[in-house]
């Protein structure tokens, strides 16, 4: 609401109108979609007016995530084609750091990991969850780290690879230890419960899953 006060009150341009704009469709991406949406596409018109184009790709990968929301996939593929298109034009751009590039990279990668994975694209997301992981390694992004390989173990569970999907769960758990996020530890525990279940090995699948169910119990009101 102060945001939009500003805007009501202030005559803004360029970078600073940017700013408010960016700051909008974040603040409503959880509580307002159709808001968020609406200052996405005002930034939009901004960043290509000023070239700003890290504004550009943000602005275009925040309409992705809208429309992957809604389950709008081809919508979604579009404006991350078009976020992607934004950060390559980015390399050797002097307003821009290697590290504003990687961190455009990769979140654009694990978001196209899990488009590909929810739609069921598998060897697709696996790819680009595989470009992601070295620029977290990189940067020591451990939270990332941790959720990437999560979500590839899951995905080598669907796939029935129970070795690829317990050794990238136990790597979810090593990283995500760095970081002391109970949150991420108990889920690749319960992977690491379906992994073992799913091999008959039903003591070791016990022992995953109590230590998962101890998060759980503690934090009722976050998690089912």
């Amino acid at each position: 609401d102060s945001l939009e006060h500003v805007l009501k009150t202030k005559k803004l341009e360029g970078k600073e109108l940017s700013k408010v704009y960016d700051g909008l469709m974040y603040g409503y991406q959880q509580t307002d979609g159709e808001k968020s949406v609406h200052y996405a596409r005002l930034a939009i018109d901004l960043a290509e007016k000023h070239h700003f184009l890290n504004a550009l790709f943000n602005s275009w990968r925040m309409l992705g995530m809208q429309a992957y929301g809604k389950c709008i996939y081809d919508s979604a593929q579009h404006c991350f084609d078009h976020a992607l298109k934004a950060v390559k034009e980015m390399e050797g751009d002097k307003r821009y750091t290697q590290e504003d590039l990687d961190d455009n990279y990769s979140s654009l990668y694990g978001t196209l990991g899990n488009l590909y994975n929810i739609q069921g694209q598998l060897h697709l997301a696996l790819d680009y969850y595989q470009k992601a992981l070295p620029i977290f390694k990189k940067h020591g992004w451990k939270e990332s780290e941790s959720i990437l390989y999560y979500n590839v173990g899951e995905l080598y569970l669907e796939l029935d690879n129970r070795k690829a999907a317990e050794k990238n769960y136990q790597n979810a758990l090593k990283a995500r230890q760095q970081t002391g996020d109970s949150l991420m530890v108990c889920r690749p525990y319960s992977g690491l419960a379906m992994t073992a279940l799913n091999a008959g090995e039903y003591k070791k699948a016990l022992d995953y899953a109590q230590k998962s169910i101890v998060y759980f119990q503690n934090h009722a009101d976050e998690e089912l």
